[in-house]
């Protein structure tokens, strides 16, 4: 979808996607999501892979799949997109 073979992606963050455009603001709300183990969903420019290394609008939504258990959680309403 991005542009990147599956060996470029595979074991790799989500960052392999950010460049120069990416919101370093978005990056952060995003990390701290992750840590605080709650969703989130932004709109940020992301790369494509390859050749072209066009730049994209990328809806992403983050969210917790499971308790630390490996139980799956409800998870609340995501906020609006900005």
């Amino acid at each position: 979808m991005c542009g990147f073979s599956s060996s470029e992606a595979i074991g790799q963050s989500p960052r392999l996607t950010q460049g120069h455009d990416s919101d370093p603001e978005t990056i952060r709300g995003i990390r701290i999501a992750v840590q605080e183990e709650r969703p989130c969903r932004v709109r940020i420019v992301n790369y494509r892979g390859g050749a072209s290394g066009q730049p994209f609008w990328n809806c992403l939504t983050v969210r917790a799949a499971g308790g630390r258990a490996g139980h799956i959680l409800p998870s609340p309403p995501l906020p609006s997109a900005p």
